[in-house]
């Protein structure tokens, strides 16, 4: 896993979204993760490096605690639909109190991500997302690019969730290196 930030997680409820809603701070979809606000939690990325692929975003997962999960199981309130091949996880703070131009913001987040316009094969995995001078979001490019990818959250032994994972398919879930016992194999792989 390659370290890439930290979100405080307000009031334990976090948003999810295609590359565009998260890029302009209006997730699609919100799930409550945990009873309180969670403060530093650790996001880190799983990524694959193919010669013939490029790299590909395989994990991301958001500690929510130094706990170990034992369990995971998939949260369809948090799972990712895009047909841009990104999506991001969002604080409340990211939320604008009005709509921004999302012009501007697509363009900036689209010169980010891609930074030389003659070469899209090359790209940043992941993009930090700021309201100011904290990090309220991480957008990455997604597994394969379209389509839909599950998020699945770590539960350890008393219930409590202590992980969330969005799923890229890249590799099998049984090569992530993450603890407990893997989701279903018809979802995740063998």
């Amino acid at each position: 896993m390659e370290a890439a930030t930290a979100l405080d997680i307000e009031d334990g409820v976090l948003g999810a979204g295609a590359g565009y809603y998260a890029a302009i701070g209006s997730p699609e979809v919100t799930a409550r993760v945990a009873e309180e606000t969670v403060r530093d939690a650790p996001v880190s990325l799983s990524v694959l490096d193919s010669p013939t692929s490029g790299r590909r975003v395989a994990f991301v997962e958001i500690r929510l605690s130094p706990k170990s999960p034992v369990s995971w199981t998939r949260e369809p309130d948090l799972g990712i639909a895009t047909d841009g091949g990104d999506g991001g996880f969002l604080t409340q703070s990211a939320v604008p109190d009005a709509a921004p131009d999302d012009t501007e913001v697509v363009e900036a987040f689209i010169a980010a991500f891609f930074p030389d316009p003659d070469d899209v094969s090359t790209w940043h995995e992941c993009l930090e997302r700021s309201s100011g001078d904290r990090v309220d979001g991480v957008l990455f490019s997604t597994g394969w690019g379209d389509g839909y990818y599950p998020t699945y959250l770590g539960e350890d032994a008393a219930g409590d969730v202590v992980s969330v994972v969005s799923f890229g398919g890249v590799v099998p879930w049984n090569l992530s290196g993450l603890p407990g016992a893997p989701p279903p194999a018809d979802e995740v792989g063998p």
